[in-house]
């Protein structure tokens, strides 16, 4: 995992890189919300 962490921070400069991350998260999140309601 912690590779994954390093990874990460070598590809903030791209700020598509970051888009895509966030979107990712957020679905996720939303997912999860959604099955515990």
């Amino acid at each position: 995992m912690g590779n994954i962490n390093y990874q990460v921070l070598t590809l903030i400069p791209e700020p598509s890189t970051i888009v895509l991350l966030g979107a990712a998260v957020a679905g996720v999140v939303l997912s999860r919300r959604r099955k515990r309601s």
